[in-house]
């Protein structure tokens, strides 16, 4: 019996594992903490380039809706890529009556 602590480093993530004795029994906790991304937003002519940073290999899909008081549940996903680089990018081509536009880049398993 006794306390222990382990952690493995992972590309997005690391996770670490708490053995702990408690009251006489041995309890045990894990937790997955993910790198997050910084996302930024930029303008050429008449597109929007959005990048962040990324995982090589790791799998990314950029969302936008025009409203922030609609849910993320109804937005659109404008490219779903696979990161060659430390950094990934996706331009998003501004329509006649676009006014405003929120972005956000999420992970995929």
């Amino acid at each position: 019996m006794g306390d222990y602590i382990g952690m493995v480093s992972l590309n997005e993530s690391a996770c670490i594992v708490y053995a702990a004795t408690f009251n006489g029994e041995e309890d045990i906790y894990f937790v997955r903490a993910e790198r997050p991304i910084t996302a930024n937003l930029t303008h050429v002519g008449n597109t929007a380039r959005i990048s962040w940073n990324s995982v090589p290999g790791g799998s990314y899909c950029v969302q936008v809706k025009t409203s922030l008081s609609v849910s993320w549940s109804v937005a659109s996903n404008i490219a779903c890529v696979v990161a060659t680089n430390s950094i990934a990018a996706v331009d998003d081509p501004f329509g006649p009556g676009d006014t405003q536009r929120f972005y956000r880049v999420i992970r995929q398993p």
